[in-house]
């Protein structure tokens, strides 16, 4: 129940973000008040580096309602970033990330890592404010912790998938924005990710 309650949440914050991005991309693309973000004009390439917490789901129908979920959370997660911004609105940026998880599907310990790309859709607000998303793939390693003797494979499986996100960023200066966000590889019903906090360079 704890686990579903702690989907429950999370799945109502990225709908709620998605909405309020949603609704702010025709106004902030046609008011005079929403000029992107100084940084957007000087700066063409950005560094960035996040970190957060982690956060599993798989959604499946079943005959019984408990089984309808499976969460995994409770780990730490980080990613780095490089991007380049062809505009104010379109970057194309690619990175690596290293997300940890407990208690998921029944595994006690695994992690997620690997390197992705992705184009990234901006919508500049006013304030310094601005919406993001995200949309690429990423080439996933999975890492089963749990110690089996008879197992030389390290527990080890690769996998390409999509990747994508959703967040906002706040300029504080030319150089520097702070972003929070939602990203991760997402397979419908399925998605392994993290809720992150980062930080941007502009150069």
């Amino acid at each position: 129940m704890k686990n579903n309650s702690l989907l429950k949440k999370a799945l109502a914050g990225l709908f709620t973000t998605l909405l309020f991005f949603s609704s702010y991309s025709v106004a902030a693309s046609e008011s005079e008040d929403s000029k992107p973000r100084k940084n957007l004009h000087a700066k063409k390439f950005y560094v960035d580096a996040a970190v957060g917490s982690t956060i599993g789901y798989v959604a499946f129908v079943t005959v019984d309602e408990d089984d309808f979920t499976e969460t995994g959370s409770g780990g730490l997660g980080a990613s780095a970033a490089l991007g380049y911004q062809f505009t104010d609105r379109i970057s194309l940026e690619g990175g690596y990330v290293h997300y940890d998880y407990s208690e998921m599907n029944d595994h006690t310990d695994f992690a997620l890592h690997g390197p992705y790309i992705a184009f990234k859709r901006t919508i500049p607000l006013p304030g310094n404010f601005s919406l993001f998303a995200k949309l690429g793939a990423i080439y996933t390693i999975y890492e089963d912790n749990e110690e089996e003797e008879d197992d030389d494979d390290d527990h080890l499986n690769s996998l390409l998938l999509p990747f994508l996100g959703v967040g906002a960023a706040y300029s504080i200066t030319e150089h520097i924005s702070v972003n929070a966000q939602y990203s991760g590889p997402n397979v419908l019903l399925a998605g392994l990710g993290m809720f992150s906090a980062g930080l941007t360079i502009h150069f």
